[in-house]
């Protein structure tokens, strides 16, 4: 006898010993497989429990023919089984090649013909089923189908005799056959409400059976769903654990952020350490999102491992289920954004008058020292390009008059900038300058009475401030000491009136980038002024005083056409302030045809060419006497060509050649060829260079000039200083921070593309802060050093680069501070 135990080791190593995953059986299955083939699971299994369940019995379930061969077009009929008959395998099933019918040899174990052998079909060609295994539930499905059929069959039989013997007695109105006529009508109601109970028990019977086939093919392919399982397992357990993982920190962002989620007021200002609950919910968050990253990442991994043509089972689920993970987990990542939100916002709500009590204090510092706040951001920042949150924190705390909690002290630097705070983000603090918004007088004193009114501030006028703002406790105003960028002139001027009416509001430091190449010249009067250097695009500039209207003198302008490649616009001939930049050449212009000779005299010279009416010469020598024939010639140069030789202006007979030509100018000095006559159209034709020859179209006359609004700036590439024009788009209004509109390398240092070493990459629509720049670097382009917001990041980049064999703009400063 084989025990349990060994009878349940002996299964588990069968499917490797055999090669047939499908006898991999669960150890629940393999214990009842001993119980069922144990005849006395006490005893364990013995050797006649073996043999039956190695002898495959089968029952009839269609009746059918037993041949004595295989092959059934060349075997004879031997007998017939019919339904409900017993037979026993004596081999394995074979399939009839010409038929492709499933067939067996078999022995006959029950009726008339027991124990006779011979061949029998268990499948036909169509799917019909004639035998199958001997089962309980076959055995007892098979009888139970016979005694419904034969209820059936007697209760339709019964239903007939009553209808008859009913129909005979329709006629009948009185008598004793009336109550009989009532009888089988009553007879007939419970007849035809069993047979309902038939039909009923047949329906259920049916549904029985379908829903124990379904059951009998979980169970036949249990080892496929098992297999199919643990495969699924295995790719979704990686998977599984990060979408754990992360609904886990979602969880612990949420109870972080639960006393910051829509606090009181008088919650939010008792609460203790609202910074380290932002700075902790932030790195949770963060945490979040690579984690989702990372997720997707798998998940991409993952999805090729599945069965892809799977439409059910453990396959086809983890499929789905791999499909809502990334729906999952973009979930989490949308509440913790939320979650982050809003603990932000209430740290806003502390921080906002914090840090206006802060910069308050701090600039009641600077102006009681005399500092100047870039001397102060040089001694917080230690020489470095950002302020830390303790070197900042350390400072609040020596202000007097200044009660700040340390974590509110935190926050402020915080909502100043994130990381650190940077050079712009710190004078954006600490404004130095007013924008007029009503015209306001200026005057030579602080107090109103007895003071001077200098001159009258203009709307939009931007003023720096040297002292205040002061209260005037006299008259309630509160004014400033100002210098004026359009004239430089200085003096007191009014904030806001004392009913609190504002006539100057705070204002950015104003700066400017350049949009086209243009001149840095040393004084205000452009006409007289001398070249400082020639500014690039891209270049930024500083504010230091103006705009200013320049009135110009008159230009002498004409329309004209180069002879080198027929380009047409209008050029200057003479500038505003006297400088000349083209005049009249010696050129003669063919008038008639006429031939040019390599020789002064036509009579021993070759013709080089024919000039053509029109053509254009330079007079290169003469007019001098050919010979004894008195004819005066000159040596001249075909513009068309460059070809040189003698030619004949007028001949002996008085036929006019050449003559010499008022509407060809040479260009002295490079000046543009422009759209316009005013000369104010934006980016011009093209240059027009030294030595070029242009045909005069229209003019020369005199133009009058527009005026113009000159500044004073700095570059902040190099810090040269000098005056420039405003003139059409040459320069426009910025701040000095910069947005990515491409990936772009951050590097260490200003070096060539393939060269240096990478800070980080460059994100698209990142927002960076100037620190140095712009300046020529490697490849002749202009360079910036910044940093970015994001994560503090330092490093160089080039403005322009190139893309598909075209420029592009890598980087371009803001219009304001924070505008994207």
């Amino acid at each position: 006898k084989i025990g349990e135990e060994a009878f349940v080791a002996f299964l588990a190593g069968l499917a490797e010993e055999t090669g047939r995953e499908e006898v991999g059986f669960e150890e629940r299955r393999q214990r009842e497989l001993f119980r069922h083939i144990a005849e006395d699971p006490e005893q364990g299994v013995g050797l006649e429990d073996l043999k039956k369940i190695f002898n495959a019995r089968l029952v009839c379930t269609t009746k059918v023919t037993v041949t004595d061969g295989l092959a059934i077009a060349k075997s004879k009929t031997v007998t017939k089984v019919d339904i409900g008959q017993e037979v026993v395998a004596l081999g394995d099933p074979t399939t009839d090649g010409p038929t492709g019918m499933v067939r067996v040899e078999v022995k006959i174990l029950s009726g008339k013909d027991a124990g006779k052998t011979g061949w029998c079909s268990i499948k036909g060609n169509q799917g019909t089923v004639y035998l199958q295994a001997e089962s309980p539930i076959a055995k007892f499905s098979q009888e139970l189908d016979g005694k419904i059929k034969e209820a059936d069959k007697a209760a339709a039989e019964l239903l007939k005799s009553i209808r008859a013997r009913s129909a005979e007695l329709t006629s009948v109105g009185e008598g004793p056959l009336k109550a009989a006529k009532a009888e089988f009508s009553k007879i007939r109601d419970a007849v035809s409400l069993e047979n309902g109970k038939i039909q009923g028990l047949k329906a259920k019977v049916h549904a029985a059976k379908r829903d124990f086939a379904k059951k009998e093919e979980a169970e036949r392919m249990a080892h496929v769903e098992r297999k199919e399982r643990t495969e699924a397992d295995a790719v979704m357990g990686v998977a599984r654990e990060k979408l754990k993982a992360l609904e886990e920190l979602s969880q612990k962002l949420r109870e972080t952020a639960g006393p910051l989620r829509a606090p009181k007021d008088a919650e939010l200002e008792a609460f203790a350490g609202p910074l380290g609950v932002l700075k902790e919910c932030e790195s949770l968050a963060a945490s979040i999102t690579a984690g989702v990253a990372d997720l997707r990442e798998c998940v991409k991994e993952q999805q090729p491992k599945l069965t892809a043509s799977a439409t059910k089972g453990p396959m086809f689920e983890a499929k789905r289920e791999l499909a809502t993970m990334i729906g999952k987990a973009e979930g989490v990542d949308k509440k913790a954004v939320a979650d982050v939100g809003a603990v932000r916002g209430s740290c806003r709500r502390v921080a906002q008058p914090k840090c206006e009590q802060a910069c308050a204090a701090m600039r009641a510092d600077l102006t009681k020292r005399g500092q100047a706040p870039e001397a102060l951001f040089d001694e917080l920042a230690a020489g470095g390009h950002r302020i830390t949150e303790e070197a900042f924190c350390k400072h609040l705390a020596s202000l007097e008059g200044l009660d700040l909690k340390p974590d509110h002290a935190g926050l402020v630097c915080d909502h100043i900038q994130k990381g650190g705070i940077g050079r712009r983000r710190f004078f954006a603090k600490f404004p130095q300058h007013y924008k007029v918004l009503r015209e306001i007088a200026i005057t030579d004193g602080f107090e109103l009475s007895g003071c001077k009114t200098l001159r009258k501030a203009e709307v939009n006028e931007v003023i720096h401030i040297l002292e205040g703002p002061q209260s005037d406790e006299k008259t309630g105003l509160t004014r400033v000491r100002g210098r004026a960028f359009n004239d430089g002139s200085e003096g007191w001027i009014t904030v806001s009136g004392n009913k609190g009416t504002p006539f100057m509001t705070l204002r950015e430091r104003p700066y400017f980038v350049c949009r086209r190449a243009m001149e840095l010249q040393s004084g205000f009067d452009a006409a007289s002024a001398d070249l400082v250097r020639k500014l690039r695009p891209d270049e930024l500039l500083e504010l230091l005083e103006g705009p200013r209207k320049e009135t110009r003198q008159p230009e002498l302008r004409a329309k004209g056409k180069a002879v080198k490649d027929g380009v047409q616009g209008f050029f200057t001939v003479r500038s505003s302030a006297g400088k000349v930049f083209a005049e009249v050449g010696g050129f003669h212009v063919c008038c008639g045809v006429v031939a040019m000779t390599d020789d002064l005299d036509v009579k021993k010279g070759k013709i080089v060419r024919k000039l053509a009416v029109g053509e254009v010469l330079t007079i290169l020598e003469g007019p001098v006497e050919a010979g004894d024939s008195g004819i005066l010639r000159v040596r001249g140069q075909a513009l068309k060509d460059g070809k040189e030789g003698w030619i004949t202006p007028k001949g002996n007979a008085g036929s006019v050649f050449t003559r010499e030509s008022t509407k060809h100018f040479t260009v002295l000095e490079d000046v543009p060829l422009e759209r316009q006559v005013n000369g104010d159209s934006g980016e011009p034709l093209r240059l027009l260079e030294k030595g070029e020859v242009v045909e005069i179209m229209m003019g020369p006359k005199e133009t009058k000039l527009d005026p113009v609004q000159r500044i004073r700036v700095r570059a902040l590439g190099d810090s040269s200083e000098g005056w420039c024009t405003m003139q059409g788009d040459t320069v426009k209004p910025c701040a000095p921070y910069y947005k990515s509109l491409r990936e772009a390398p951050l590097r260490a240092e200003k070096s060539a593309e393939e060269g240096g070493e990478a800070v980080r990459q460059l994100k698209k629509d990142e927002i960076l802060e100037l620190v140095e720049g712009p300046e020529e670097g490697p490849g002749e382009v202009l360079w910036v050093k910044l940093r970015a917001e994001e994560d503090s990041a330092v490093g160089w980049t080039r403005i322009r680069g190139s893309a598909d064999g075209k420029e592009v703009v890598l980087v371009e400063p803001l219009t304001t501070l924070g505008a994207s």
